[in-house]
């Protein structure tokens, strides 16, 4: 079975780790009400394991040893650009091995 999810991004310098289902599919990363927030297609029957999200502002230097696939660029009401990465844990992704969930799925 399947489910969708919201959880927060924090706007913050740094890692974030997510607990997500292993066949999570990315759906969409926006604002709502001010957060930065990302909905998650999760299987319910299947374990978690972290996931690790990175947000850069436009004008932030990116000096991260690891490597990163780029997923979305959010521009919030205040006018902030938030650019979201999720790590790929030493190997290479490109964004279309980014698990998204389609209608397929």
């Amino acid at each position: 079975m399947k489910i969708i999810n919201k959880y927060e991004l924090k706007i913050i310098d740094g890692v974030q780790t997510l607990d997500l289902s292993s066949h999570s599919g990315l759906l969409k990363i926006a604002e709502q009400d001010g957060k930065l927030v990302l909905w998650v297609q999760e299987c319910t029957d299947c374990h978690a394991e972290p996931w690790t999200f990175r947000i850069f502002r436009t004008g932030d230097k990116i000096d991260v040893k690891v490597d990163m696939a780029f997923i979305e660029t959010v521009l919030m009401s205040n006018d902030l650009e938030c650019h979201v990465f999720v790590e790929n844990d030493g190997d290479i992704m490109e964004i279309h091995d980014i698990p998204r969930s389609n209608k397929d799925n």
